[in-house]
């Protein structure tokens, strides 16, 4: 009897771990039974297409070349007006048109001055900010020159001097308009513009250089010329080289016409700057 005994009850413990065993199985949820489903669905593909309204309001060649573009502002003395140079490009012809507009400092006035499409720039304004003098080049101007316009009243504007060599940097102090020119010392303005026509009609494109720089952006630099400081009466075109008696030039350094500009003058008296 005891060793039937022995013989069953390894039996029986067996039969209760198997039937254990099954019921946690049963009970334990299937891992592949109701499982939620992690995997994310792929993105949509979106086709872009290469038409040519997808190049609509996009950053060109031409856009640029389109853009107006502003110069440096000056004030008026008085504070109520800003003048500046607006500049735009026609691609057709390859050529750039500046025009001068003027402004009020709290926007309500936006208008041109010029119309000319020449390269009106330079602005100035006269002490009682009434008048504007500016550089420009118009019909039958062979080199840049000095004008003057209103502003307190309709009016076109006026050619203040011929200068054959040229006209720059003006500044308005006082009675007069200073400005530079590059001339050939000891010539008369009759031989400068003999000379000046002499260039024009010449074929000849070999120079000759002893010094640097030689050219500037788009122009040859003369090593025969000099910049002198001119003044004009603002009433009139009775204009005098101030540097007439020197025997050097209104600029040091490089000399350039582009880098030479009048920073102050003061006439205490008249007869002194």
């Amino acid at each position: 009897m005891k060793r039937f005994l022995s013989l069953l009850l390894p039996l029986l413990l067996t039969g209760l771990l198997a039937c254990s065993s099954t019921e946690k199985a049963a009970q334990t949820p299937s891992n592949e039974v109701d499982r939620p489903d992690t995997r994310q669905e792929a993105p949509e593909t979106v086709s872009v297409s290469s038409d040519e309204s997808s190049d609509e309001g996009l950053l060109s060649v031409e856009l640029l070349w389109e853009m107006e573009r502003f110069g440096s502002p000056v004030i008026s003395p008085d504070g109520k007006w800003i003048v500046a140079p607006l500049t735009r490009y026609t691609v057709d012809d390859d050529k750039s048109h500046t025009d001068l507009w003027l402004f009020s400092p709290d926007g309500s006035v936006e208008r041109p001055l010029t119309r000319h499409g020449s390269a009106d720039g330079q602005p100035v304004f006269s002490p009682d900010s009434r008048k504007l003098a500016f550089i420009t080049r118009r019909e039958g101007d062979e080199q840049a020159q000095l004008y003057v316009m209103p502003l307190d009243q309709p009016g076109e504007a006026v050619r203040l001097v011929t200068v054959p060599t040229g006209v720059s940097a003006p500044k308005w102090v006082g009675g007069h308009i200073y400005f530079i020119s590059r001339v050939w010392p000891g010539k008369t303005w009759g031989e400068m513009e003999a000379e000046l026509e002499k260039q024009r009609a010449s074929h000849i494109s070999a120079r000759i250089w002893n010094q640097l720089p030689y050219s500037h952006w788009d122009h040859w630099i003369d090593e025969e010329r000099q910049a002198h400081l001119f003044r004009v009466p603002a009433v009139s075109g009775g204009y005098e080289d101030l540097f007439r008696a020197r025997e050097r030039s209104a600029c040091a350094g490089s000399d350039l016409l582009s880098r030479c500009r009048i920073e102050a003058i003061t006439e205490p008296t008249g007869r002194e700057l």
